[in-house]
């Protein structure tokens, strides 16, 4: 008999990765039965270590990029007007001291006091300054993407060197090198991407869609909380508000740490 020729009949395929329960549509039940593996053994630490990292990364780097442009903008009008020694903060405290100052969303928001006049214009320092910021990190995600082999020890360093850049900020006693430092504290975002490769890599491929998806929902949760606190506490907390962002981003550090070796 030649073998090459044969015909075999292929009737049943079994895919052994678990022992998920089929559902024929959705329901609250099929939901569960994708969600509730994600929180139970062995599954659970590696759920709660990366939702906890991308809490870190996402509430640290979104709650000040999406307020850029406004951050950015009171730099720029009070540095023409701030003393020789006056830090990354206290421009803003000097914004605040001038005007009643809400810092929401995309909008420098000025109440003026009586006898002041309103202003809402954008500064042109403003707009080169998040070009350079769009440039600079686009080369920088091209660069760490050549190091992609090397996942967890990248996101450990990244987030070092934000926390410490942080720590910084408010104390070079000269506000332009406290926006540079602003700058490199912005690279939390370059973690990102790795986060997500290991909702890839660490699960079962049944398991991948709904725990990145739900990962996404931590993230967005988390940009948003970070937003409204730290908005509103730029300008009278500023220092506060920038350390104890670092001392998140420390704890990210420790977590990512903690990811699995085989995970290099």
């Amino acid at each position: 008999m030649d073998c090459s020729s044969a015909v075999v009949q292929v009737r049943e395929i079994y895919l052994e990765e678990g022992s998920r329960e089929a559902v024929p549509e959705f329901s609250l039940h099929s939901l569960w039965t994708q969600i509730a593996p994600l929180f139970q053994p062995p599954l659970l630490w590696r759920t709660l270590l990366l939702y906890y990292l991308t809490f870190v990364i996402y509430i640290a780097n979104n709650s000040f990029a999406i307020i850029l442009p406004t951050i950015l903008n009171v730099f720029f009008t009070s540095y023409a007007s701030s003393s020789a020694g006056a830090g990354f903060c206290d421009l803003f405290r000097m914004a605040g001291d001038d005007n009643t100052t809400v810092l929401a969303g995309h909008d420098r928001i000025t109440i003026a006091k009586e006898g002041s006049k309103c202003s809402g214009s954008i500064e042109d320092n403003t707009i080169w300054a998040g070009c350079a910021h769009g440039l600079s990190f686009f080369l920088l995600n091209a660069l760490i993407s050549q190091c992609a082999g090397r996942r967890k020890v990248l996101s450990i360093s990244i987030l070092l060197v934000a926390a410490a850049a942080a720590f910084v900020i408010d104390n070079t006693g000269e506000a332009i090198s406290g926006l540079i430092f602003f700058y490199i504290f912005l690279t939390t975002a370059m973690v990102f991407g790795v986060v997500s490769s290991y909702f890839v890599d660490l699960y079962p491929t049944s398991y991948r869609g709904m725990v990145a998806c739900l990962g996404m929902m931590v993230a967005r949760l988390s940009a948003f909380a970070g937003t409204n606190l730290i908005s509103s506490n730029m300008t009278e907390h500023c220092s506060v508000a920038i350390y104890s962002i670092a001392g998140l981003v420390i704890s990210g550090a420790v977590a990512a740490a903690l990811l699995p070796v085989g995970a290099l």
